[in-house]
């Protein structure tokens, strides 16, 4: 009777210990093990970049860009033959201060003629003659300008790159603002173009007045 109870719990224990091996366990009881650090530290996120604050603009009224640069895109321009609207401006330079202006004529033949004036009353003015005048119509332009001593320096160079140079002596032009059509009054139209300034920068400085 005895040994019967035995075999039988002999014959149990047996069957656990296969089910046991077959649920992939070594032991009949696995000991589970707490974690090596049981308050991970967090990871480390990345500092967001601070937003650049931008240069304020001067309260001076003189003020303007000098030593400055410029990028114009010139769109629709018609070619004119002689005769055709042959005082028209693409764009030009300006000052709202000191009234300075600079124009970039179009003119007959795809070609373009600078001129300007550092006042309303055209003092201190600069031009190409028309004998001058380079090949120039739609199209990205360049504009560079420097201050020389009581100088304005301005070069312009064309979409077909041909460049002009001006100098307007007895002031600094200081230029601030590119626009369409024409800064001289006598001349109240402008070409049918469609004109971009795609980038102006440069030294921030103050205009001088024509002496």
């Amino acid at each position: 009777m005895v040994v019967g109870r035995i075999s039988s719990l002999f014959l149990i224990l047996s069957c656990l210990l296969i089910v046991f091996m077959i649920a992939g366990c070594e032991e009949p009881l696995d000991i589970v093990e707490p974690p090596d650090d049981i308050n991970p530290t967090p990871e480390g996120t990345s500092t967001p970049t601070p937003t650049p604050t931008p240069a304020p603009t001067p309260d001076n009224a003189m003020w303007g860009y000098v030593n400055g640069s410029a990028v114009v895109q010139v769109e629709g321009l018609p070619y004119l033959q002689f005769g055709e609207c042959t005082k028209a401006s693409i764009f030009h330079l300006h000052h709202p201060t000191t009234g300075a202006w600079l124009n970039v004529r179009h003119r007959a033949l795809n070609k373009f003629q600078p001129k300007g004036a550092l006042d309303w009353g055209y003092g201190c003015v600069d031009e190409i003659n028309w004998h001058h005048m380079k090949e120039g119509g739609n199209g990205i332009w360049h504009i560079e300008w420097e201050q020389r001593g009581n100088t304005t320096w301005v070069r312009f160079t064309s979409p077909e790159d041909h460049s002009v140079e001006l100098n307007f002596i007895g002031g600094a032009a200081a230029w601030r603002e590119i626009r369409p059509g024409s800064g001289d009054a006598r001349i109240p139209h402008a070409a049918p173009a469609t004109v971009t300034v795609l980038e102006m920068s440069g030294d921030i400085g103050e205009a001088v007045y024509c002496r």
